[in-house]
């Protein structure tokens, strides 16, 4: 085996461990006659359930959105969106006050779009799936 093989394996296998390490350091540990406790502890934090940026523990990203299919003719156009959503956030929608989106459902089931800013945007609760 080469040198500059080895050397990036080394490197490999230290980023490793140095990422792991870190993130067992972040992890809460907590004495198991205490978990019962720990949504008791844990009331108040802000947005516990949403994952953050590997580079800012301050900021919460609630909601993801995957998929997106788009079809369109002359006279309309749908999309179906997948969206993940880790606690009750406002999802903006594309469109804006002049072309607004109608008949915007969550699982099957019409929901509320409601003005943001001027913009459209639904508010759903964990784990919607689709708009």
């Amino acid at each position: 085996m080469n040198r500059a093989l080895k050397f990036s394996r080394c490197i490999g296998l230290g980023v490793s461990l140095l990422v792991g390490g870190i993130a067992q350091a972040q992890q809460k540990e907590i004495p198991e006659a205490l978990k019962p406790w720990e949504g008791w502890v844990t009331w108040g934090e802000q947005h516990p359930d949403c994952p953050t940026p590997y580079d800012n523990a301050d900021k919460h990203i609630c909601f993801w959105p995957s998929r997106l299919s788009l079809s369109a003719n002359r006279n309309e156009g749908a999309w179906t969106a997948g969206v993940t959503v880790f606690e009750e956030t406002w999802v903006p929608l594309p469109g804006s006050g002049e072309v607004w989106p109608l008949n915007v459902r969550a699982n099957g089931e019409l929901i509320p779009v409601l003005a943001r800013d001027g913009s459209p945007f639904v508010q759903l609760l964990p784990l919607s799936g689709r708009i």
